[in-house]
């Protein structure tokens, strides 16, 4: 499952408030994005993921930057 927003700490926040569990983060190099991730079960996880400000705005193929919500 994959949940993306503008901001990964929105993002983490949203899940946490909802579930009542925070996910994880990591980056993901060259991809233009960083994400958390939760486990839902054996072979089941929650992604969260948003852009790297860290990483240029033209590596985010996704435009993940243009979410304004979660979702």
């Amino acid at each position: 499952m994959l949940l993306g927003c503008g901001d990964l700490e929105k993002g983490i926040a949203f899940v946490e408030q909802k579930l009542g569990c925070r996910p994880a983060s990591r980056r993901a190099p060259r991809r233009g994005s960083r994400n958390a991730l939760l486990s839902l079960g054996e072979r089941r996880y929650l992604e969260v993921i948003a852009p790297d400000p860290a990483q240029p705005r033209s590596a985010d193929v996704r435009g993940l930057y243009q979410l304004d919500a979660p979702g």
